[in-house]
This record gives C-alpha cells, sequence and structure tokens, in this order.
C-alpha cells in the first residue's frame, strides 16, 4: 500500500503595485509588508510587481521575504502616452489611463494565477485589468477609495467657483478665465469620481473578496457580505514617548511622505495658512516635517520650520514632539500616522478629513479641526492645557492597542484562508 500523498499547500498570488522599502514606514508600504506575511501564514506565497522594478530591488525583496518575485517584461508595459489616453477617453470603463497592454499583461500573468489558490490584487486599476481574464478566485485590497478623493476635490472646486461668480461683474470678468478652468475642472472629476464609483462596483460584483480599511470605506462599497475590514494598524517595539507637560517652546510635528500630493498640499495648508495664525501667540513655536520629500514643500522665510528628509526611525523624532498634526484636505483610507500618535502617547489635532474611517470623537481622541483659525487655536490650546493632553493621551493609548498590524494580519490571514477553502482544490 503506497503512503498517503501529503496535503499540498495552498498557493497565494500577491500582485502588487509595488515593492517594499528596507524598513517600510509609509502606509502604502506597511500594509504591502503585512499582506505578504499574512500570506505566508496561510501557505506557499509568489508575488507579482507590477512595477518597472530593477533587478536588484526585486532579488532583495525575494531575499527578505523569501518567496519568489516575478516582475513582468518590458512588453507588458504600455509605453505610448498618446494610445494610454486616447484608450481611457474611448473605454468609459477604465477607471484610470492604464499602466499596460491589457492582453499582454493576462497573457504573462496567467500561468503564475493558473498554479495559485487565489489571487490578490493591490489596486482597483490592476484588478480591472485582470478582472475576466485570471481564472482563480481574486480578492482585491481598496485601503484607499480613490472615488473619495474626486469627491473632496469637487467639493473644493465647487466652493472656489462659487466664490469666483459671488464677485461683482466687474471681478467675475477679469476672473472668468479662472472660472471657466474651474468648471472644466469639476466635469472632469465628476467623470472620474463615476468611473471609479463603476469600477468599484463591478469590483464588488465580480471579486471573491474586496477588503477596505474602515467601516466607513465598507458602507461607501454597500456593505456586502464580501466587502471585509482589514484595519491598518501600528507596532513598535519602543515604549511611549508622548509627555503630559509640553516643553517651551512647544514643537509640532506633521510625520508624513510629502510625495503624496495629500500630504504635500496639507503641509502647505498649515504653513501658508495655519502658522501665521499661530505664531500671533506663540512666535516661538517650532514646526518639523518628518519624511521623504519635505523638501517639496515650500517652507517660505520661517527658521522655526524644518524638514527632517528621510529617518531610520520617526519615533526619535517622535520623542521630541509637544502635538502631532495631521492636517489633510483631501485622501483616503485610514492614517497610520494617527495610529502611531496614539500608540506614542501623543495629543493630535487633526482635520476631520485627516481623521477618516477612524471614528474619532472630538476633545476624547483628538481635536478636530478644518479651519485654519479652528486649527491654530487647537495647536494652542495642547501646548498650554495639560489636563486636555493628558485626556487625550490616554484615550489614544487605549484606542492603540486595539488596532495593531497582529490583529490586521489575523483578519486578512482569514479571509485568504476561507477563499483557497472555496477553491477545493
Amino acid at each position: 500500500m503506497s503512503p498517503p500523498t501529503p496535503a499540498r499547500s495552498p498557493r497565494v498570488l500577491l500582485v502588487l503595485a509595488g515593492t517594499v522599502a528596507a524598513q517600510p514606514h509609509s502606509g502604502a508600504h506597511l500594509r504591502r509588508h503585512h499582506t505578504i506575511l499574512a500570506s505566508g501564514e496561510v501557505g506557499g506565497t509568489s508575488i507579482v510587481v507590477l512595477a518597472r522594478v530593477s533587478p536588484e530591488e526585486r532579488d532583495e525583496m525575494a531575499a527578505k521575504y523569501g518567496v519568489p518575485v516575478l516582475c513582468p517584461p518590458p512588453s507588458v508595459f504600455e509605453t505610448s502616452r498618446v494610445r494610454r489616453m486616447v484608450g481611457h477617453a474611448l473605454d468609459r470603463h477604465r477607471p484610470t489611463t492604464t499602466r499596460w497592454r491589457t492582453k499582454e499583461l493576462a497573457d504573462w500573468i496567467a500561468p503564475y494565477a493558473a498554479a495559485a489558490d487565489v489571487v490578490l490584487v493591490e489596486l482597483l486599476s490592476d484588478y480591472a485589468a485582470l478582472a475576466g481574464r485570471v481564472d482563480r478566485p481574486m480578492i482585491v485590497d481598496l485601503d484607499d477609495l480613490e472615488e473619495q478623493g474626486s469627491s473632496q476635490a469637487i467639493v473644493r472646486l465647487r466652493a472656489g467657483l462659487a466664490e469666483g461668480l459671488a464677485d461683482g461683474w466687474t471681478d467675475r470678468w477679469r476672473r472668468l478665465p479662472e472660472i471657466v478652468r474651474s468648471a472644466g475642472q469639476i466635469v472632469a472629476e465628476l467623470e472620474r469620481r463615476r468611473r471609479w464609483r463603476a469600477a468599484g462596483a463591478r469590483c464588488t460584483a465580480g471579486a471573491a473578496a474586496v477588503l477596505v480599511s474602515s467601516e466607513d470605506d465598507r458602507l461607501v462599497l454597500g456593505g456586502g457580505a464580501n466587502v471585509v475590514v482589514v484595519a491598518n494598524g501600528y507596532e513598535s517595539p519602543r515604549g511611549p514617548v508622548g509627555c503630559d507637560e509640553p516643553r517651551s517652546p512647544a514643537t509640532v510635528v506633521f510625520v508624513a511622505e510629502f510625495g503624496y500630493e495629500p500630504n504635500r498640499v496639507g503641509a502647505a495648508w498649515y504653513v501658508e495658512r495655519v502658522l501665521p495664525l499661530l505664531e500671533r501667540t506663540q512666535p516661538t513655536i517650532r514646526t518639523v516635517l518628518v519624511g521623504p520629500n519635505g523638501e517639496r514643500v515650500d517652507l517660505g522665510d520661517r527658521p522655526a520650520v524644518s524638514a527632517t528628509g528621510w529617518v531610520d526611525d520617526p519615533v526619535d523624532v517622535l520623542a521630541e514632539a509637544d502635538i502631532v498634526i495631521v492636517p489633510l484636505l483631501g485622501g483616503a483610507g485610514t492614517r497610520i500616522k494617527i495610529l502611531e500618535a496614539w500608540a506614542q502617547g501623543l495629543p493630535i489635532v487633526s482635520t476631520s478629513i485627516g481623521a477618516h474611517g477612524l471614528h474619532v470623537e472630538d476633545e476624547v481622541d483628538v481635536l478636530l479641526a478644518d479651519s485654519p483659525s479652528a486649527f491654530a487655536a487647537a495647536v494652542y490650546r495642547l501646548s498650554r492645557d495639560v489636563e486636555l493632553r493628558r485626556r487625550l493621551r490616554e484615550h489614544g493609548l487605549a484606542r492603540s492597542r486595539g488596532l495593531t498590524w497582529r490583529q490586521s494580519r489575523a483578519a486578512l490571514a482569514q479571509v485568504l484562508a476561507g477563499c483557497v477553502e472555496s477553491t477545493g482544490r
């Protein structure tokens, strides 16, 4: 009698939009890192990176995680900008200008998908390119809902247009080019939002599971049974660095990847609109922008504002901080920078958009402020009010204990295992 054949380990194919930094700090890199770890807990994993990646980067990632890492050949990339734009204009189903020659991509990835039990895709635009062409259950990670960015842009553009139209006739004629441009931008953003919404609806209808980072995002997608919350998390081997007593002068810190436009716009808004108001009452206050591409933010002639650039461990800078700010005016997903500040016992001032998806309570978890004057007043309060700082720190530390990457990995592994089981392979 022959011995029984060992059970085959489930195989997961991860289709990622990029690699992972050697020390991941940004939200996208951290979520990607823990997605790979969760996949490894389920079974065998292979990774496809849909980006232009050097052989050295690919090999470094393969060695780091101990899994095969594959990159598409140059023939798969759509190199013609004109064809990308024409295809996007003619095919109203495309949520964005595709980076791929769709048929070539599907043909190249087919044998790797066929060897897997389940395929996880990181971007909605890449899922749109592969849907119907991959004969395996597909999971899509929508930790950012792109349609929200368009909705926020539409609100801002409409407000600007209304302001222009409210001017007197003389000023209105003088501003006519600006008014026409704003109207055109609104039309473009409305179409962009429609495409993302339609692509999201097709995704929830066709994917085995759709992952989102908050309950708010789950409801935006209709709250179907296959839409699952896999929250972002934060873990640090270092204990909380915040303190109840603020220093004098106070130090305000904004931790972000400033190559990401919403972070850069938010930093500029704080420097240009909030800081002048704050300096009237606290002329010595310090502001530090922590993270890559900080040089892309115009700091003006303000010696009390500095940008660190890349740092190996942001906690080193947070240890010198009195207040963490999240001055975002756009963007989607939940902010790991807030989870990080909570875990480090630091009080936070955020816009409502910055705190999206975390169900925060104003004056309990964070201070919420959406206008320059309100934001400046909130920062001022936290630089003086010890009892308020203590209350925010305590609530933040309690919230952080329920939002860890360990919990997120467990939730994702459960979704992956359920999809593998459903294949019956």
